[in-house]
């Protein structure tokens, strides 16, 4: 992050929800990520369900707390074309899933992952995949329990640094685009509007 955009963000109300989505989600909202996690206080959760109505970013709620609610926003067509991999497939049967549709996949995972919450069982490697990540680098993160990694940034990277560092940087500068059209008076969903177009905000609770 620039230290242009640290002011930036520095005379930005910091409770702005519109600003945690362009700092948590930027790459998705431009169009280069598939997914993103999006962390809010619970009590801003409705806003998040109204920015996102009407646009082509579904989400799903992997978790809610009393003071947190995590959402899961993705793509959805672009989700299910990299689900379809024969080796995210492979990874995924291995992790336990019986059903490789999305919406089950995405159910069980939040199940999972509200377990996790809840301190009962481990972290929910499989996210990782749902995020995007290199099957490459999940393996690698599990094999590594999460150590020796060759490069780290979005995620630790266990193979094809170059490329990757290439793509962290992608994410960065998405970050500071995004972070200064809402500066400027853009809304997210003018942000959306920009980059895809807008559709039907599906919503899996």
């Amino acid at each position: 992050m620039s230290r242009e955009l640290l002011q930036i963000i520095k005379r930005i109300d910091q409770d702005n929800i519109e600003i945690k989505i362009a700092l948590q989600c930027a790459p998705l909202l431009t169009g280069i990520k598939i997914s993103n996690l999006l962390i809010v206080a619970t009590g801003n959760a409705q806003q998040v369900f109204q920015g996102f109505q009407g646009t082509p970013i579904a989400m799903c709620v992997l978790s809610r707390t009393k003071h947190k609610t995590v959402f899961f926003l993705y793509r959805k067509d672009k989700l299910e074309g990299y689900l379809n991999s024969s080796k995210v497939q492979d990874l995924l049967k291995y992790f336990g899933y019986q059903s490789l549709s999305l919406n089950l996949v995405l159910k069980e995972c939040s199940r999972r992952y509200r377990q996790y919450v809840a301190d009962e069982k481990e972290f929910p490697h499989e996210l990782g995949l749902l995020l995007g990540y290199p099957v490459e680098d999940v393996i690698g993160f599990i094999e590594n329990q999460g150590k020796n990694p060759l490069y780290t940034g979005y995620w630790k990277v266990y193979s094809n640094v170059i490329e990757t560092k290439n793509l962290f940087e992608k994410y960065n500068q998405a970050q500071e685009t995004v972070v200064r059209m809402i500066y400027s008076g853009f809304g997210v969903q003018n942000i959306l509007k920009i980059y895809h177009g807008i559709q039907y905000c599906e919503v899996v609770v």
